[in-house]
């Protein structure tokens, strides 16, 4: 688990000294620069998985959680999302009210898109590889190490917090702390990391479409 850590933590700030002057020199604007860094960033965290999870130790996959759901729970996917986004609306209107606006979750950069094609790529990031990438690394594979070393409640409140924290805002740890629990419990309920990623998906769609497309 710390080596994954610590080949994340090299990666990134490898990316950083070495991508903005690469595409500095190329003639590239900050919005290339950002979505390569967070979309090679991704891959790490599925890379520090892999390497440091089934492949060391003979597995597959499957043991990353990659697996059919208990029967009966196909709804519960669905039900953490509403619950989520439930929890993030209070979350909003509690910062607001009393005027801590710093604490607010901010939305996804616009700024960075400029086409259809900036579109289409922050979609492939934002609902497709940042959910495959963060569950596979949060919930398949932390998790269960923490949660068989301290318990279910500690082991899935430090992974929820690390999960937080790497949002990479403050306004978004708390509100991320509260979905990866959410997750977490929807992770030891269905057995099964299909089950985090439609609900990661679902939500991340739903903040692209509120974003770019209305």
């Amino acid at each position: 688990m710390l080596r994954a850590g610590l080949l994340i933590l090299v990666g990134g700030f490898g990316l950083i000294l070495f991508l903005i002057p690469l595409v500095d020199s190329l003639g590239g604007n900050l919005g290339t620069t950002a979505f390569v860094f967070a979309s090679i960033l991704e891959l790490l965290l599925l890379l520090g998985a892999w390497l440091f999870g089934p492949y060391r130790y003979g597995g597959s996959w499957r043991t990353l959680g990659f697996r059919a759901p208990v029967r009966g729970t196909a709804a519960l996917p669905w039900l953490v999302l509403l619950a989520s986004l439930l929890l993030a609306s209070v979350y909003i209107a509690i910062v607001s009210a009393i005027g801590l606006e710093t604490l607010e979750p901010p939305s996804l950069p616009t700024e960075l898109v400029e086409s259809n094609m900036d579109r289409l790529a922050m979609f492939v990031l934002v609902v497709v590889l940042a959910p495959l990438a963060e569950e596979t690394f949060f919930r398949g594979f932390l998790l269960p190490v923490l949660v068989s070393r301290w318990g279910f409640l500690w082991g899935a409140g430090l992974t929820s917090l690390l999960f937080g924290v790497t949002h990479g805002a403050l306004g978004m740890i708390v509100p991320a702390f509260v979905t990866g629990m959410l997750y977490a419990w929807l992770y030891y309920r269905t057995r099964s990391l299909w089950s985090c990623l439609i609900a990661h998906g679902a939500q991340n769609s739903l903040a692209f479409v509120l974003t770019f497309l209305i």
